[in-house]
């Protein structure tokens, strides 16, 4: 079915082909069979090359790099074969050569688009490697957006647990004057400090809270910048 739909891009050029050698060959008048034998060579080479593009056109799953390099490939080897069954019809190459010369492209272009298989599976795969390290990067940036939300959540609790308490805290340390610039002091850069977004913020809290020893508050609330 793949063929068929490259029928006039393919095979009608072919066909008249073939029609003009076998016209050029019928014009030589010769009884010999074994002189036909690169005439049957070239048409079976030549069908398989024919093929091999009409695959290649209708082939949707191959790179365009792919593409070009084998249907360059194929048109080469195609009119290297096509060249020398011209050359042994006008006496320019003898049975032998004209052999080697129809033959020869067939196999060197089975070669080369052995390589272009090869490096065609390792652009695959690079390109799937590419992909699946994309998807590992963008599943450990959501992983990082969940966790920088969290942590700003937790940042927001705890500074506003700390706001909550030094309010509070100005009416029940006035008669401390140290600890009451302190809470001041806090209070003029809770909305910015990075003490608050470590764990570390809510356990002195609760030290605070917990604790009658204005020492202990006054170097807590100290180092806190």
């Amino acid at each position: 079915m793949k063929n068929i739909k490259s029928l006039p891009f393919v095979w009608l050029p072919l066909l008249t082909l073939w029609t003009i050698i076998l016209v050029l060959f019928k014009d030589l008048s010769v009884d010999d069979i074994e002189v036909y034998v690169p005439l049957i060579t070239y048409l079976l080479i030549s069908f398989i090359f024919s093929t091999q593009y009409g695959l290649l056109l209708s082939d949707k799953r191959e790179f365009l790099f792919t593409k070009l390099s084998s249907s360059s490939s194929i048109i080469v080897c195609f009119l290297i074969s096509t060249i020398s069954i011209f050359s042994y019809i006008y006496g320019y190459l003898d049975f032998q050569r004209s052999l080697l010369f129809i033959s020869l492209p067939l196999v060197a272009n089975l070669i080369i688009n052995e390589f272009i298989s090869i490096s065609n599976k390792k652009l695959d795969s690079n390109i799937n490697q590419w992909k699946k390290r994309n998807l590992e990067i963008e599943g450990e940036q959501i992983k990082r957006s969940k966790e920088n939300a969290i942590s700003r959540e937790i940042y927001i609790s705890n500074r506003n647990k700390w706001k909550t308490f030094l309010r509070e805290s100005l009416t029940k340390y006035s008669n401390n004057e140290e600890i009451f610039i302190e809470i001041k002091r806090i209070l003029s850069i809770v909305e910015y400090s990075s003490y608050f977004r470590d764990d570390l913020s809510m356990e002195e809290l609760v030290k605070i809270k917990n604790s009658n020893d204005l020492s202990l508050i006054k170097t807590i609330l100290e180092n806190i910048k």
